[in-house]
């Protein structure tokens, strides 16, 4: 687990600190990705770590444990009253895309942390499960111990690494190598293995 940094845990004994939930979906594409990011609940956007956080309505089940009171799934859902949530999941491959959940501070100005590295993650998983209509979309996100094995519409799980090499959110590799042949081998002489973005334990 994450150590908390000093700051986070001086806000946890204060009695009137406000703090507020941000999301980040990365959707592999490709070469390339597509990042979204949200807050809530928060009226405003907020810029945190250099990145902005779209202030949006998300209601956000309770985190389930498994019988190891290992961390498990929790649903998200949002409004799609205007259609966008399901146009966007028709656009792109939800399915199988990785979701954070973290948790920040926000000061009486309603301004985050200067310090990137203030906010306690409440899970992060991938997209098992969709459903959506005319007025919400429903997402199932399970840590990825519990995707079963085989294929998601448009998306295989396979041994291979998934990520972009050298991408700042996935990978995360920032050494010399040029390339990677996105092999569990390649990531171990890296010494990136910890982020390595495939599935070695599933069959062809």
């Amino acid at each position: 687990m994450r150590a908390i940094t000093a700051n986070v845990s001086g806000e946890l004994i204060k009695e009137h600190s406000y703090w507020t939930n941000i999301y980040h979906l990365f959707i592999p594409s490709g070469e390339t990705s597509v990042d979204f990011r949200f807050v809530c609940p928060h009226q405003k956007n907020i810029i945190f770590s250099g990145e902005t956080y779209t202030a949006f309505n998300i209601r956000q089940g309770k985190v389930k444990t498994n019988n190891k009171s290992e961390t498990d799934r929790v649903s998200l859902t949002v409004a799609n009253v205007s259609l966008a949530m399901s146009a966007y999941a028709e656009q792109y491959t939800l399915q199988g895309s990785r979701v954070d959940i973290n948790k920040i501070y926000l000061d009486p100005n309603g301004q985050p942390p200067s310090n990137s590295n203030d906010f306690i993650n409440i899970f992060t998983g991938y997209i098992d499960e969709i459903r959506y209509d005319e007025l919400s979309l429903e997402a199932m996100v399970v840590s990825r111990l519990h995707i079963p094995f085989g294929q998601f519409p448009r998306r295989t799980y396979q041994r291979g690494c998934n990520w972009i090499f050298k991408d700042t959110t996935t990978c995360m590799y920032s050494g010399e190598r040029a390339s990677c042949n996105k092999t569990t081998e390649d990531c171990i002489t890296r010494a990136n293995i910890g982020r390595y973005g495939g599935f070695p334990f599933s069959v062809y």
